[in-house]
């Protein structure tokens, strides 16, 4: 059988998503996949979550405020790596959005209050 290139899979995925190559959207598609592989994890392993928040997490004796803070991180992570990719794409990344937080929380008269 002679294998078609126009057919594979690396060539529809390049001609019709030109950025699935690029390493940063890897890395997106990663953070966003977190949270549904850790609420996989929780839901077949709930004894092994216990023990988890037992010995890793003391002070939240409470293993569902644990995934309540866990999944918060995790939705926080999200956003913060999407914003990231977004305005990567205009050439700041992550250090340039950091940045952008940074200056506006903290230099006087960036942000002008309205009345």
């Amino acid at each position: 059988h002679n294998w078609d290139e126009s057919r594979s899979i690396e060539s529809f995925l390049s001609s019709h998503f030109p950025w699935s190559k690029d390493p940063s959207f890897l890395c997106l598609l990663t953070a966003l996949s977190a949270p549904h592989l850790f609420y996989f994890w929780v839901w077949t392993n709930p004894l092994g979550w216990k023990g988890l928040c037992r010995d890793f997490l003391p002070t939240l004796t409470d293993p569902c405020h644990a995934f309540a803070m866990v999944a918060y991180f995790l939705k926080l992570l999200q956003g913060l790596l999407m914003a990231a990719w977004l305005r990567g794409r205009d050439g700041g990344g992550i250090v340039g959005l950091l940045r952008d937080i940074f200056q506006a929380f903290f230099t006087p008269g960036l942000v002008k209050e309205t009345t």
